[in-house]
């Protein structure tokens, strides 16, 4: 049996078990895909069926117990539906939404993290509209409904909700445009 060994955890003996196994305990399908790397890379190792989820463009928890086990995930989820174009499952929607309040009980780096990561996708005000949109929002960013119908003088013409959302559009051209990567 193949066995998977994870150097960077203090005592990696025991948290030794089978590359299949590990892939079982992750987020999501498409994050549930390997290849050996010491064997024929040509071979997909697969057992969550991540390919045909990927190919069907569809994001799909691995377990009934993903979200509930990281709460960080239900940003993750989000994050990923964006930057890969993938329709929530259902599933997996009605997961996010129960478990959405436990981004409370994570780290506070944790939060800040992956909505940073949000901020850094090709298209982080989207992301952001579908975590308000499900009420996610809320649970990173405190008050952060009272922004949506709340009007501005003139010369603006729109709400603060959508100014923002198109700040942070506009930041993140800006950011692209100036980025060491380019």
């Amino acid at each position: 049996e193949d066995v998977y060994v994870d150097y960077r955890r203090p005592s990696a003996v025991s948290f030794v078990r089978s590359l299949e196994e590990d892939l079982k305990r992750r987020d999501f399908t498409v994050n549930a895909m390997a290849a050996d790397l010491l064997g024929d890379v040509e071979i997909l190792i697969d057992p969550m069926k991540g390919e045909y989820d990927l190919n069907q463009k569809v994001l799909r928890r691995c377990t009934p117990h993903s979200i509930v086990d990281d709460p960080i995930r239900v940003l993750r989820a989000i994050r990923q539906s964006v930057e890969l174009k993938l329709k929530i499952h259902p599933d997996t929607l009605i997961d996010i939404r129960q478990n959405a309040a436990g981004i409370n009980d994570s780290s506070f780096e944790r939060v800040r993290d992956e909505f940073y990561k949000i901020l850094d996708s090709a298209h982080p005000s989207r992301a952001i509209r579908v975590l308000q949109h499900l009420g996610i929002l809320k649970f990173v960013i405190a008050n952060i409904d009272g922004l949506v119908g709340l009007e501005q003088s003139l010369p603006h013409r729109f709400d603060v909700w959508n100014h923002t959302l198109l700040v942070v559009e506009r930041i993140n051209t800006i950011m692209t445009a100036i980025s060491y990567k380019r």
